[in-house]
């Protein structure tokens, strides 16, 4: 017996809250280290774990180095990404003026008749400029098995718990992940994530080429009024329906034609989004997860989510 595939406005509901359960670090931006874009963990389609386990993971990594020797840059390639670092792939990194990319890809899991069973995430790290793999590597961890069937029984009822072995579930894991007040840290799926994230973010940490190791530049007190949209570049439209958290806090509700009024603290700026009305079947991701910084500067006053036509998305402030 396998999930019943979760209603579309149920599914957009629980993306949202398990983008609202994800801790937000307010670490200042180095100066002077490499740039690293991280890529969405590319989660393979027979995997059990479920698309919402796969972004949670691409924010830890993210979290893991932003206070490191590293500075991460989250990418956003589109709906049509493969986690194959082709022409176009590589093109849309240095568009994001990254030095190495990050390339993840969660592989099948398997959930045993009994005992734990193992997450494996598959990693490469790739110089963005020649395409060469500059090292790889595969990170597991276990997931508890009696921690997650206690989740499951006391989210959903005891009943559901008793699908969990042989491999399939009752509800998709992304659900328990994302509809439960839990913070995802704190569940058994989230534990395993952190320690892949931790390990990824070693290995990125010892691989990548190092930078000039600037002094970090601290975040100010100052805060200021921003104001974000959401641009299909390649169509000359603008996205009128949207869900949006920006360093952890919803602002879906305060979208007016379009448009919604920030009131930000300077430092690293971190925006997840969900997008519900992509015109002319465009390829888009689920969730765009991007981050840039804030100086309240003047040339700081609208940032735009920039999607083109095969749904990569590209923070940008718009030029006055």
């Amino acid at each position: 017996m396998t999930a019943p595939l979760l209603p579309a406005v149920r599914l957009r509901a629980l993306l949202l809250v398990s983008l609202l359960l994800l801790p937000v670090c307010a670490f200042a931006a180095p100066s002077g280290k490499t740039s690293v874009g991280i890529f969405p963990v590319f989660q393979l389609g027979d995997s059990a774990l479920g698309s919402a386990f796969a972004q949670h993971l691409t924010t830890m990594i993210y979290r893991q180095v932003l206070d490191s020797s590293l500075d991460p840059v989250l990418l956003n390639p589109g709906g049509l990404y493969g986690a194959n670092a082709d022409s176009e792939t590589l093109d849309y990194a240095r568009s994001a003026n990254v030095s190495v990319v990050l390339i993840t890809i969660l592989a099948s899991s398997k959930m045993p008749d009994k005992g734990d069973f193992i997450v494996h995430v598959d990693a490469k790290l790739v110089d963005a400029n020649s395409g060469s793999e500059l090292a790889s590597w595969a990170s597991t961890a276990p997931v508890s098995r009696h921690e997650l069937m206690s989740q499951t029984a006391n989210t959903y009822g005891r009943s559901t718990a008793g699908y969990i072995p042989g491999g399939s579930t009752a509800v998709a894991v992304a659900d328990l992940a994302g509809s439960n007040s839990k913070p995802f840290d704190k569940t058994a799926l989230g534990k395993t994530a952190h320690t892949i994230a931790e390990d990824i973010g070693t290995h990125l940490v010892q691989s990548a080429p190092a930078g000039s190791g600037g002094a970090p530049v601290a975040a100010g007190a100052q805060s200021c009024t921003v104001n974000f949209r959401v641009a299909y570049v390649t169509k000359h439209a603008s996205s009128k329906s949207y869900d949006l958290v920006v360093n952890g806090k919803d602002e879906s509700l305060d979208v007016k034609d379009g448009k919604v009024p920030l009131t930000l603290s300077s430092g690293p700026v971190l925006v997840q989004l969900s997008v519900h009305d992509a015109p002319y079947k465009m390829p888009r991701q689920d969730i765009y997860q991007a981050n840039t910084r804030l100086a309240c500067t003047p040339d700081q006053q609208t940032l735009v989510m920039e999607l083109d036509s095969v749904g990569e998305g590209t923070l940008k402030w718009e030029q006055q």
